[in-house]
Parts: structure tokens; sequence; C-alpha cells
């Protein structure tokens, strides 16, 4: 069982592109998962996304594996 979405499956599961899930996920705005910061790079932090498949299913109210059916 898949536990967890990459942004990639997100972006399509939530019908958004990946700059509007990063920037809600960095700022916390969009409650279905977290970024974290992992290094630094010239004063720029580089992130890894953390997409719980059960948060994302709560905010859209269905399941990704109907989702999944249904394209």
């Amino acid at each position: 069982m898949k536990l967890l979405l990459n942004v990639e499956e997100a972006c399509s599961f939530l019908q958004m592109n990946e700059r509007t899930l990063k920037s809600g996920l960095i700022s916390g705005t969009l409650d279905i998962g977290s970024a974290i910061i992992t290094k630094v790079i010239n004063n720029k932090p580089r992130y890894k996304y953390h997409i719980p498949i059960k948060r994302a299913e709560k905010y859209m109210g269905i399941s990704y594996e109907d989702f999944l059916k249904m394209r």
C-alpha cells in the first residue's frame, strides 16, 4: 500500500501546478503535507516534500485509488 505521494503525483491528484503545491507546502497554507529544508546553497533553501496520501485524500474527498480509476 502506497503511503506517500511524490510532487508529480500530488499535482495531478490535487489538480494544481507544481509551483502552487510547493509554495503552499513551504508557507504552510496547504495542509496536506510539509516541506523540509534539506540544505542551503548560496542562501537558497532546498526542500524535500512529505505528502501523506491520507491527508491528500481527506483534502480532496476521494481516494487516490478511485482517482486513478477515473483517469
